[in-house]
């Protein structure tokens, strides 16, 4: 599918209180099949997201998102049993929230890692054409940044669905957090 009639179809899944203000924006080698489709996503004429940047931080590694205070972790009651599991019962319970804090924010710190990696990989043709064809609920759940965004601002996502998806939406990456805040 060219270019063109992808993004009528994507623009026709916005929205409609997102509808003027997001635009999609491609750079590819129109000749060159062996050549990517980098993208661009801009909210009210700024470039938000590309396939490689943006004005969200992007992470050079695992430590950096460790220690970043804005990254926030919420630790339930299974996380503190299986850190206590793993510990043993002569831990206090204050320690133990600070490991299993810790132990989440190492796996958000891979996961956001290796979303990141994929990103630089990925063809955002294929991944829209897949958004296209599968499910918002499936699109809400994958680990791909570009999918995650797709279907936050996809119409079929209504309020009541971005509010339960409040808690979990912190333990993806920024980039879709910010279009998580646009959204709501």
């Amino acid at each position: 599918m060219n270019w063109n009639k992808l993004r009528k179809q994507l623009e026709g899944f916005i929205n409609p209180s997102l509808e003027k203000r997001i635009d999609y924006l491609a750079s590819g080698y129109r000749f060159r099949n062996d050549k990517k489709t980098q993208a661009l996503i801009t909210v009210d004429k700024q470039e938000i997201f590309n396939m490689n940047k943006g004005i969200i931080k992007w992470y050079e590694n695992e430590q950096e998102i460790i220690k970043d205070d804005a990254v926030l972790v919420f630790i339930t009651s299974e996380d503190l049993e299986l850190t206590r599991k793993s510990m043993g019962d002569g831990v206090p319970e204050e320690r133990l929230q600070i490991i299993a804090k810790k132990n989440k924010k190492s796996t958000y710190a891979k996961k956001i890692m290796s979303a990141q990696n994929n990103l630089l990989k990925s063809d955002f043709k294929v991944l829209a054409n897949e958004f296209l064809s599968g499910s918002v609920d499936e699109c809400l759940k994958s680990d791909d940044i570009i999918l995650n965004i797709l279907a936050i601002i996809d119409r079929r996502v209504g309020k009541k669905r971005l509010k339960s998806m409040e808690r979990e939406i912190y333990l993806k990456h920024p980039i879709v957090q910010y279009f998580y805040d646009l959204r709501r």
